[in-house]
């Protein structure tokens, strides 16, 4: 406080910052992948892709969850999906190809995606294109 006002100049909680970022997704219960959330997505848009690996991966995998493994997608679903998190889709793709979550796609043969949770080992080639 100066002269009776708060520092953060409109007597508002500085905590209200962090809720105007929405909330986190409830299924992330880890506060190091939550922190990272927070950190990337405001209202669930990507903001940037981070540049540290570790925490690409946990965004990438927190976008790779929407689509069902296994499921083909054309294309063009593909793009709205990744468009709904970052106007840069074609960036998102490109990054999800190079971790391993999805293959290139065509808009002939559509593109299959699986999360990080997939285990390479287990997962039948035909309903699984992870590749790790």
């Amino acid at each position: 406080m100066v002269g009776g006002e708060p520092l953060d100049g409109g007597g508002e909680n500085v905590d209200e910052t962090r809720d105007e970022r929405g909330p986190v997704p409830s299924d992330i219960r880890d506060p190091s992948t939550a922190a990272v959330f927070r950190a990337f997505f405001v209202r669930g848009r990507l903001q940037s892709m981070p540049v540290k690996r570790s925490k690409r991966l946990v965004v990438l995998d927190h976008i790779a969850r929407v689509f069902e493994p296994g499921v083909r997608y054309p294309e063009r679903d593909v793009n709205a999906i990744l468009q709904a998190f970052h106007p840069d889709y074609a960036m998102v793709r490109r990054a999800l190809v190079d971790e391993g979550f999805s293959p290139a796609t065509t808009a002939s043969t559509g593109a299959r995606v699986a999360p990080s949770s997939c285990d390479p080992s287990s997962c039948d080639p035909s309903t699984c294109d992870v590749r790790r």
